[in-house]
């Protein structure tokens, strides 16, 4: 395992996870959608991504993730692009680690790779059946260990089935894995389970971590409570990264990516005091975000 893990694991510090990239992408004039998402910037605009990831480092980020969300066979041969998930991922983490090293931060910075639900992330209905998606899982996975990743980062995950089938995946292919759910405002997973429920699916599976993402920032709070209770007798951290902006219903999110990190920093500052080891931003968080956590955050960061 990265020593700046190993460090985090064993002691009190809390890890600076990086911003999304999505609002970014757009902001410099790259055009992305669904299915592919980030992943048209690692296809299209590499140097772009690239400029981006160094950024979040040098704004104070010790996690970069590399844009794999949509990077699996499934996305790749609805826009023809089939064959092209290793090709892809590969690039994707190599743009992070290039990042790393020209940012030249003088800090170690882990090289996470992202792993998602293989539908919508917001459609528990879609789900494929267990052993399709056990199977297409395990290759993503493994793609990863073999682009050399330091951590996985299994996000948005909207039910506890494929969260736990991603997790042992993860676990398989030697990988150490945070896994992230999303939710509603009510507070569940798209699936309708809560979330301590889905916390109990895969927590006997001893990630190093467990948290919520891609939600709103007001559901943070009651989310981290759960999961501290769920985690108080293991050494399991819990953590959170949320959207900016505003949730318009059927037509996405508003994003404020102009605007000013204190209000994200100022929730972070109150997760961490109430248990949080990890933090960060998801859709709509810049590198202007993760610059004000870190400064709020200060000698708190591992």
């Amino acid at each position: 395992m990265h020593e700046l893990l190993e460090e985090w694991q064993g002691g009190n510090r809390v890890l600076l996870l990086d911003g999304g990239s999505g609002a970014e992408l757009r902001q410099r004039g790259v055009a992305i959608s669904a299915p592919l998402w980030s992943a048209e910037g690692v296809h299209r605009a590499p140097g772009v991504v690239r400029d981006i990831h160094r950024s979040h480092v040098e704004a104070g980020a010790r996690v970069v993730t590399a844009l794999t969300f949509r990077t699996h066979r499934r996305v790749l041969e609805r826009v023809g692009l089939k064959g092209c998930s290793l090709r892809l991922t590969d690039t994707a983490v190599r743009l992070a680690r290039e990042a790393v090293a020209a940012a030249d931060c003088g800090r170690p910075v882990v090289i996470a790779g992202s792993m998602s639900p293989l539908e919508d992330c917001f459609r528990a209905d879609l789900v494929p059946d267990l052993e399709e998606a056990r199977a297409e899982q395990v290759e993503r996975a493994n793609e990863l260990a073999f682009a050399g990743v330091d951590l996985v980062m299994l996000e948005t995950f909207n039910c506890s089935v494929e969260a736990e089938v991603a997790l042992r995946a993860a676990t398989d292919a030697g990988l150490p894995a945070i896994v992230s759910f999303t939710l509603g405002r009510d507070g569940t997973l798209p699936s309708g389970e809560s979330l301590r429920d889905a916390a109990r699916v895969v927590l006997p599976l001893r990630p190093l971590a467990i948290g919520v993402n891609c939600c709103l920032p007001a559901a943070v709070g009651t989310a981290l409570a759960i999961l501290l209770e769920e985690t108080r007798e293991t050494s399991i951290r819990v953590g959170a990264y949320p959207n900016v902006g505003s949730a318009l219903g059927p037509l996405g999110w508003s994003f404020s990516h102009h605007a000013s990190g204190g209000g994200l920093a100022d929730s972070a500052r109150v997760w961490v005091e109430a248990g949080a080891g990890f933090v960060g931003g998801c859709c709509g968080a810049s590198a202007v975000h993760i610059a004000a956590m870190a400064e709020v955050l200060g000698s708190l960061l591992v």
